[in-house]
């Protein structure tokens, strides 16, 4: 975190003689995927930062002041945010997030008798995480490698970890029919909307690989990218059409249906993909019982010495649910 806000803060009421009134607000903004298009965002704002409350510190000392405020925005952000104290831990933190976070999140409903956000069991996990790592390494360590070969393990078999909870139930027959009709209707609607949208969409993903783009920029440069690629792609389309039909009503309907479409192929991809993994799943379930029974009992131990971990940094800490 930088000085420019305090001391812009401090500079304005300095010029108005300390009557503005002034307060700073820290906003904190985390992704669920930053670099995906449609993933969630959660805000979050601080209690403001009142500059009235530093007045005499700033005229006894302003670099002292300016620092006192920067300091409190930066521990400000850092409560707001899902922001990690150590780069190390940021692999166990996705890990659990993909196999810990959702039943963490029941669980700890169920003991406090409140509902907990998706950013709160987030944050609550960096917090345990980091504490495990600044007082027991080696726990992190090789508990990270349990849960890396486990998720190995599911990516080699391209199963979800979600088919192997122990509430999780097979897709019936009825829906499987159901889902593979509707994919089958869709199917003509869903080449459309790759015709019309494919390669403006690409385009954006090609310039932020090609140009080695920081992951913390993906999603601004694709922004800016797309709309660029897109306007100009649409243009191109919708001229052809005009100069093919000369029909203004025509080329408005087509216009309007371009992004319609591309949406649909967003959702269509999603059907894709959970009907290919119910599938991938069943097939391997009756070919290979005792792999899948295999890595149930392997997930099984990693929740078990989990929730070993989770009672452990509770007594430790002295926190629990819904007091921290």
């Amino acid at each position: 975190i930088k000085t420019g806000a305090a001391r812009i803060a401090f500079g304005a009421e300095e010029r108005n003689d300390f009557t503005l009134g002034v307060q700073i607000i820290p906003v904190g903004i985390s992704y669920s995927d930053i670099t995906k298009f449609h993933s969630n965002v959660t805000i979050r704002f601080g209690r403001p930062i009142a500059i009235a409350d530093f007045i005499a510190e700033y005229r006894r000392d302003p670099v002292s002041a300016v620092q006192s405020v920067t300091g409190l925005i930066d521990t400000a952000l850092h409560k707001l945010t899902l922001a990690r104290e150590h780069l190390e831990i940021e692999s166990v933190v996705e890990s659990l997030n993909r196999v810990y976070k959702q039943e963490l999140q029941v669980e700890l409903a169920k003991r406090s008798g409140q509902h907990f956000s998706d950013f709160s069991v987030t944050k609550g996990l960096i917090t345990a995480v980091e504490w495990f790592y600044q007082n027991e390494p080696d726990t992190v360590r090789q508990f990270q490698e349990k849960l890396t070969h486990y998720l190995r393990n599911l990516e080699r078999l391209h199963v979800k970890d979600e088919f192997l909870q122990p509430h999780s139930n097979l897709t019936p027959l009825a829906h499987r029919l159901r889902m593979m009709t509707v994919l089958a209707l869709g199917f003509p609607f869903y080449v459309i909307g790759l015709i019309n949208n494919y390669v403006p969409y690409m385009i954006p993903r090609w310039y932020t690989r090609s140009r080695g783009v920081e992951k913390s920029m993906y999603a601004t440069t694709k922004l800016v990218v797309g709309i660029a690629s897109f306007l100009l792609y649409y243009a191109v389309i919708l001229s052809l059409i005009q100069l093919m039909f000369h029909s203004w009503f025509l080329t408005t309907m087509y216009a309007v249906m371009m992004p319609v479409s591309g949406f649909f192929v967003l959702h269509y991809h999603d059907w894709v993909d959970a009907y290919r993994s119910h599938l991938t799943f069943l097939a391997i379930f009756y070919r290979k019982k005792q792999l899948i029974y295999h890595l149930i009992e392997e997930r099984k131990r990693i929740m078990e010495e989990l929730d070993h971990y989770r009672e452990l940094y509770f007594r430790q800490t002295g926190l629990a649910p819904g007091k921290n």
